[in-house]
């Protein structure tokens, strides 16, 4: 098991790095379990949301019904976690959050950027990435790097 999961109270999972895959009633004990995080935004995390919203509201093709106050809190529950009433909650926040999935106590960079990805993904609509045709890189974290300097750049911001 890994540092990460010796904190977690379904310690009977099998850890990724071990090989060996979940079985579903893990897999949901995991996920019943991390429902029950509550991560903290953390202010670099806070920057990009706030600078990518700022500048969808900026494009000039923008659509304006798209780009409300609601796209920021969506972005937010993405990264962050899922809302706790369900008069909140926007088709994009009923999935887990990244931050909660990948057992985060403080929103990172790296679930700022996925929550950005997402959205992206979905105000370009569905035509232009079909995750049932896309295959997973040879190198994730070289390829996550990447993503993250284009999207840092895009927003220009210098960590």
């Amino acid at each position: 098991m890994c540092a990460v999961h010796d904190q977690c109270p379904a310690k009977g999972l099998q850890c990724c790095s071990s090989g060996k895959l979940w079985s579903l009633r893990k897999l949901q004990a995991y996920l019943f379990h991390v429902r029950s995080l509550t991560p903290v935004m953390s202010e670099r995390a806070k920057l990009l949301l706030s600078k990518y919203y700022q500048l969808q509201r900026q494009a000039a093709a923008r659509c304006a019904a798209r780009t409300t106050v609601r796209l920021l809190e969506s972005l937010v529950r993405l990264a962050q976690g899922w809302p706790t009433h369900k008069h909140t909650a926007s088709a994009h926040t009923h999935t887990l959050a990244h931050s909660r999935l990948m057992y985060h106590k403080e929103v990172t960079v790296q679930d700022a950027l996925v929550a950005i990805s997402v959205m992206d993904c979905s105000l370009q609509g569905t035509g232009r990435f079909n995750v049932l045709h896309s295959a997973f890189p040879d190198n994730a974290d070289e390829d996550y790097l990447q993503q993250e300097q284009k999207l840092l750049q895009r927003l220009d911001i210098h960590f």
